[in-house]
């Protein structure tokens, strides 16, 4: 299990609350006609030790530039795939935010990450819906002042988030998807956006949730942001539930949207929204927990062993360790299917495998794990086309098990039991018998090969795979 992955759920919580902080807006500075306003300074990057916090620092860094998340606003971007069987780690509590919340910037990158160097410009065009040119905008956060529209701005290399926003507008978002040298986008016709009221509910007793806070995010952002810390972009300014449980949106954009809801009581909540309804209802969440026991050899607990519980469909994860007695909870976790894993406290880089559980709010959801005894040892050899010992991951699975579509489905569903090392001899201990399912994943998640494994009562079973093309597609978001 990586780090990063470990931090992608700590790291999607902290700027999910950064982005529900209301900013103050001054007047923009008047650069020169046709230039953008300098870059703000870098702010430095923390330290990768240093747990990130949800209170900005006593003296806060100028704004960051704001990417934008949308090739158009509302198109779905494909999911993300971390490497198999490594699980995120369980974002801390939300905070509850004091009243009125302090201005601030949107979040930097976070700890560890290396900012990109640039790649070329980006240039386009703003218009208003008449078709004239609006001249005095903001692209990314900086200001700019143009007769004709025009805009230019530095990108990294590859794929670039264009946030452009007007005084009476509503944000439009862009994604450049090739910079190299000067990508030209195509113009950008602002329009007014319209009002959405939104009803925030207790989904047990459907009791309106006063005090709550509420955002806008574009899918892609959220997806990039659990992958690998991007910064959400600021769609709407955030407003929060009154008495009766209600609260306004203003200047939403049209296309697809996801409503962020927080308040401390409750989990974080996401829900789809399209904003030509003008109205929506989301249901808040207290969670469920799991619990259980890890036990080794001759059924004896087993202390300090570490599990974690991590869904990709619920965007939810936790993470803790056995106490003396083997015993483990995790929670609160938002209702959905989980899989749930467990390693030995002397071998943390080796689970003893996966479990999946279904968590419903107000419940505990059990898990138990046992060390696996007797059994027999699938030992699994891997050659490359050329020869040399490809960089995939051995996987069992009870049963006969389709070719997953995303590995997230995968451990939430079936039990797994993961092979030890790689390289071009894996070995998987304790297998019961029965009919199983190999499957060899990439490193970026890829299903490079399935095929069906029988496994008798005890002894050994040699497994040797050949891979001699290209691997399947790419697993979907874990």
């Amino acid at each position: 299990m990586k780090r990063w992955q470990l931090l992608a759920v700590l790291a999607l919580a902290v700027l999910v609350a950064v982005l529900l902080m209301p900013r103050r807006r001054g007047p923009a500075p008047e650069p020169r006609a046709g230039a953008p306003a300098p870059a703000p300074a870098p702010t430095p990057a923390p330290s990768p030790t240093a747990a990130p916090s949800l209170r900005p620092a006593p003296a806060p860094p100028p704004p960051a530039a704001e990417p934008a998340a949308g090739q158009e606003p509302g198109r779905r971007a494909a999911s993300p795939a971390p490497p198999a069987a490594a699980p995120a780690a369980r974002p801390a509590p939300l905070a509850a935010a004091p009243r009125p919340l302090p201005p601030a910037p949107l979040a930097a990158a976070p700890a560890g990450r290396a900012p990109q160097p640039p790649g070329g410009w980006v240039r386009g065009r703003v218009r208003a819906p008449q078709g004239g040119p609006v001249t005095r905008f903001e692209v990314n956060g900086r200001a700019v002042s143009d007769p004709e529209g025009a805009f230019r701005v530095e990108a990294p290399r590859g794929a670039a988030r264009i946030a452009i926003r007007a005084e009476g507008f509503a944000t439009a978002l862009r994604r450049a998807r090739q910079v190299r040298g000067e990508a030209v986008l195509p113009d950008v016709v602002l329009e007014p956006g319209v009002a959405v009221v939104a009803e925030i509910v207790d989904a047990a007793t459907q009791v309106p949730v006063p005090d709550a806070h509420a955002a806008l995010a574009d899918a892609e952002d959220v997806e990039d942001a659990w992958r690998g810390g991007e910064p959400l972009t600021r769609i709407v300014e955030p407003a929060a539930a009154g008495r009766g449980g209600m609260l306004l949106l203003e200047r939403v954009p049209s296309g697809d949207w996801l409503v962020l809801v927080h308040h401390p009581d409750y989990r974080l909540e996401l829900t789809e929204f399209r904003p030509k309804d003008q109205s929506t209802r989301v249901a808040l969440h207290r969670g469920g927990s799991v619990s259980g026991r890890v036990l080794g050899a001759g059924g004896r607990p087993m202390a300090g062993a570490r599990v974690v519980a991590v869904s990709r469909s619920a965007l939810d994860a936790a993470e803790g360790r056995t106490d003396s007695q083997g015993r483990f909870r995790l929670g609160p976790l938002h209702p959905g299917a989980y899989a749930v894993l467990a390693a030995q406290p002397e071998a943390p880089a080796q689970p003893l495998g996966s479990l999946p559980v279904k968590v419903r709010d107000g419940e505990v959801a059990s898990a138990v794990f046992r060390a696996r005894s007797g059994g027999a040892t699938v030992k699994v050899r891997v050659v490359g086309a050329r020869g040399e010992a490809p960089g995939v991951s051995a996987l069992l699975c009870p049963g006969d098990v389709a070719r997953p579509d995303s590995l997230s489905r995968l451990l939430e569903s079936s039990p797994a039991y993961a092979a030890s090392g790689r390289g071009s001899l894996q070995v998987i201990p304790s297998v019961p018998a029965g009919r199983h399912t190999l499957l060899l994943l990439g490193e970026s998640g890829q299903v490079a090969h399935r095929q069906a494994a029988d496994v008798p009562a005890r002894g050994e079973v040699q497994l040797e795979v050949r891979l001699t093309g290209e691997p399947s597609p790419s697993l979907a978001a874990p």
